[in-house]
């Protein structure tokens, strides 16, 4: 997940700083704006507002986020918030320095893309009625990246500074793409919260309920479909729409987080999460394992151990 702050560092190196707080450098297309911003000093209370929609993400060191009515929120990298137009941004920068800068990158967009990708999703990737259509996330919507998210993004950043002449055409596939991503995670969280909501009448949820329940079991599709009361065809494909991934792969994801759990505990080894998780291949765990979190148990159970 590295190579997108590196790669946006990379693109100030030869930049002239004009000030120290929110030094902004802009690359434009016909539907949107990314800028990055960089401060080298701390700094309190320094307003932000954009006059479209605004994903904002940030790439390195930290800032301290001030909404109306809402209790300060600390933002660091791997974090992203969606903001509705008009939304007045309250920075405060507590660590940032000349060697340690905070850098923050801030995508304006044009309604329209989102209204394009919305009538896209409702017409051809509808979700179950319970659910209701697509739309855009209510105020300051926060997400933490996953890897299609990270991805997505560092997608963005590399077309808006790509001078191809088709960079117009490239830029606005990503960005809808990216909204979709939003999206779905938007819809992922509603899900995953709503196993804990005995009133969210959600067929996806008593599938998602079952799995957390059965980890350490063999998990059918059949088994899935049943507690969803859904045709095999049209369960995979709601559950593509609403997850962006495959039921497979979500259960392999929450037992990769039910073997972290373990992986922490002092004790316990990497054959002990192994089988706790469900997985009665090693080998096969390590590989499911390092897909989903870039490392292999044996190295985050180092990480949490504090073992060098």
């Amino acid at each position: 997940m590295q190579r997108t702050n590196t790669h946006i560092q990379s693109l100030h190196q030869y930049n002239k700083v004009e000030t120290l707080v929110e030094n902004r450098t802009a690359y434009t297309t016909d539907e949107a704006e990314l800028n990055i911003y960089e401060t080298f000093e701390i700094a309190e209370r320094v307003d932000l507002t954009f006059d479209y929609p605004v994903f904002v993400s940030m790439i390195s060191g930290k800032k301290v986020m001030h909404f109306n009515g809402q209790l300060p929120m600390p933002f660091v990298p791997h974090e992203s918030l969606l903001l509705p137009p008009g939304e007045t941004m309250r920075i405060d920068f507590p660590e940032a320095t000349v060697n340690n800068p905070t850098r923050c990158l801030a995508l304006a967009f044009s309604p329209d893309v989102v209204k394009e990708t919305l009538n896209l999703l409702n017409e051809k990737y509808a979700r179950l009625p319970e659910t209701g259509d697509w739309k855009m996330p209510g105020n300051n919507f926060y997400l933490l990246h996953d890897l299609a998210i990270n991805d997505s993004v560092h997608r963005m950043v590399t077309l808006f500074t790509d001078g191809s002449r088709a960079r117009n055409v490239l830029t606005n596939l990503a960005l809808k793409e990216l909204i979709v991503r939003v999206l779905q995670t938007e819809a992922r969280n509603m899900l995953l919260s709503g196993c804990e909501n005995p009133n969210l009448d959600h067929r996806l949820t008593a599938a998602i309920t079952y799995v957390r329940g059965h980890l350490h079991e063999d998990i059918s599709l059949d088994q899935l479909c049943r507690k969803a009361n859904m045709s095999k065809p049209n369960f995979f494909r709601q559950f593509k729409i609403h997850f962006g991934i495959t039921p497979t792969d979500f259960i392999n994801r929450e037992r990769i987080q039910r073997a972290k759990q373990v992986l922490a505990q002092p004790f316990k080894s990497v054959t002990d999460a192994s089988f706790s998780a469900g997985f009665n291949n090693l080998n096969y765990f390590t590989k499911v394992f390092k897909k989903v979190e870039g490392v292999t148990p044996s190295s985050y159970k180092k990480k949490m151990m504090g073992v060098a």
